[in-house]
């Protein structure tokens, strides 16, 4: 599947509502919530990070930049022009495959460090200014892929949390439970 599609509806639109000489944009993600994580829970597991970046490159790759740009931004151009009722524009799609590669920088806090919760992390920003738009563009996807693995990471933590105390309470031989 084209991966261009892994976004919002609405932000196939958004590369027109920056300001005029936009060159830059700097984002993140930033967990809201702790609402699946179990009660007391108030940090969650930097987890996934350096999948769900590959996942998109590696998609970018396969599935876009290896594909002819008439098939790829035709494509694009087709369900768009539907969905949105117009003739849709697909210059910078197309500027995009002439560039062949994605044009950004993530930064991540490492893989296993708590954090509390409203706290970033991971930033992204583009490395081209052409292409400012696709920072925002991805937000879908990476959070879509990145959500999973940091609140199943989460729980998983704090019911090693819950195990272990019990078992340091209930349990004659302590230490059995290996890190």
């Amino acid at each position: 599947m084209n991966p261009l599609f892994l976004t919002d509806g609405y932000k196939t639109g958004h590369h027109q509502q920056y300001p005029k000489g936009t060159t830059l944009v700097y984002s993140n993600f930033t967990p809201r919530s702790n609402k699946y994580a179990p009660k007391g829970c108030d940090q969650l597991v930097s987890f996934g990070q350096q999948m769900v970046v590959k996942q998109i490159h590696e998609a970018f790759d396969k599935d876009f930049f290896s594909k002819p740009k008439d098939e790829v931004c035709g494509e694009m151009k087709r369900e768009l022009s539907m969905y949105l009722n117009t003739d849709y524009d697909v210059s910078h799609f197309e500027a995009l495959h002439d560039l062949g590669y994605l044009p950004i920088v993530v930064k991540t806090i490492e893989e296993g460090t708590l954090v509390p919760m409203r706290c970033p992390v991971l930033t992204i920003y583009n490395t081209h200014p052409d292409f400012y738009w696709i920072t925002n563009y991805l937000e879908t996807v990476i959070s879509n892929l990145l959500w999973k693995p940091m609140t199943s990471a989460t729980i998983a933590r704090a019911y090693r949390t819950l195990f272990t105390s019990w078992q340091e309470k209930t349990d004659a031989e302590k230490g059995w439970f290996v890190d």
